[in-house]
């Protein structure tokens, strides 16, 4: 899941480190200390617990890190404030893995007319350990599988083609959707054969809530266009479509949802805006992150915005207008490590 929603993203100040690579000099920092353990505040009230720390698989480079309630962490925090010495008793049992290999699930309904221009639908489908993952990301890897459903079960055979894809890795990394991203697209710099065939990606990565509208890289033409796609939809209170010129850098250590990976390489990319609910205060990487936490008319609705949205762009005449050569923003400079 994203590491900050847009609704919640505070623009970072000139010169800071991108918060994950922030974290490996920490991390390195604490090793290099031969720290014995790491204690991360939870940060969240009524006792829950979040899981963040850490994502390595190589433990030379980290050393292990446990989440403490936040009133716990408080508690030590003034204590030491006032003076006196603090000593924790760490129970963990711990095993390292072996990094395993992942695998993304891709399926397609095939375009009848132009079966080479693409439609692409994801959402990823591995999720923290704390719990089942369900609002991060479970209940979008089902809006995709219905989606898929709905199309099949109208009997419509869209003109381009539609494809699904569930990522794994997204939580280490983006590691499924970079992959698929560099395997077939490549970057509008040093694009690869398949490049000009993607007509659009749409992501799904805001918890359970119900898609309220649509965020796409590219010019305010191709909004207007998602605007006049999702005007149906107002009775259930879908607001409407934004564009952004917003280019991340291609490193891992930028913005951490599957649509950076396409926007990174220059390609048309477009995120779903759906209900915050108790998503970023409750559920992300928690211990409730179960299906009660799921409403599943919100569910039900989003599917069905979203099959609309993927029929009407694959049979649309026009492509979704998207950047030209000479418009589309630079990439930006990889973040100079420290």
């Amino acid at each position: 899941a994203p590491e900050q929603g847009p609704r919640t993203q505070a623009p970072r100040r000139a010169g800071a480190l991108p918060a994950r690579e922030a974290e490996a000099q920490l991390d390195a920092f604490l090793v290099a200390s031969g720290a014995l353990a790491r204690v991360n505040d939870a940060g969240l009230r009524n006792g829950q617990v979040r899981a963040f720390q850490n994502r390595a698989y190589d433990t030379s480079k980290a050393v292990p890190t446990l989440v403490m309630r936040h009133e716990d962490y408080g508690r030590m925090c003034r204590v030491l404030a006032d003076g006196p010495r603090v000593e924790l008793s760490l129970d963990i049992a711990n095993r390292a893995y072996k990094g395993g290999l992942g695998y993304n699930v891709v399926a397609d309904i095939p375009g009848a007319s132009r079966p080479g221009e693409v439609i692409l639908l994801g959402a990823h489908l591995d999720a923290w350990h704390t719990a089942t993952g369900a609002t991060d990301n479970g209940a979008n890897a089902a809006v995709m599988m219905e989606v898929a459903r709905i199309i099949q079960a109208l009997g419509v055979r869209p003109a381009r083609t539609i494809r699904f894809a569930l990522w794994d890795g997204e939580e280490h990394g983006l590691l499924g959707s970079m992959a698929y991203v560099a395997a077939h697209y490549g970057s509008a710099e040093a694009p690869k054969p398949e490049f000009g065939q993607l007509v659009a990606y749409v992501n799904m990565d805001g918890g359970a809530g119900q898609a309220r509208g649509l965020t796409m890289f590219g010019p305010a033409q191709g909004a207007q266009v998602l605007r006049e796609l999702l005007a149906p939809f107002q009775d259930l209170g879908v607001r409407g479509a934004s564009a952004t010129r917003n280019r991340p850098p291609k490193s891992l250590t930028g913005p951490s949802t599957d649509m950076s990976s396409f926007t990174a390489s220059g390609l048309p990319a477009i995120g779903v805006v759906q209900d915050g609910l108790e998503y970023f205060e409750y559920t992300w990487h928690t211990a409730i992150d179960t299906l009660e936490r799921v409403p599943p008319e919100d569910v039900k609705r989003t599917a069905a915005v979203l099959a609309s949205v993927a029929i009407h762009l694959a049979q649309r005449p026009e492509r979704l207008p998207f950047f030209t050569k000479e418009t589309l923003p630079p990439a930006p400079p990889e973040p100079a490590k420290r």
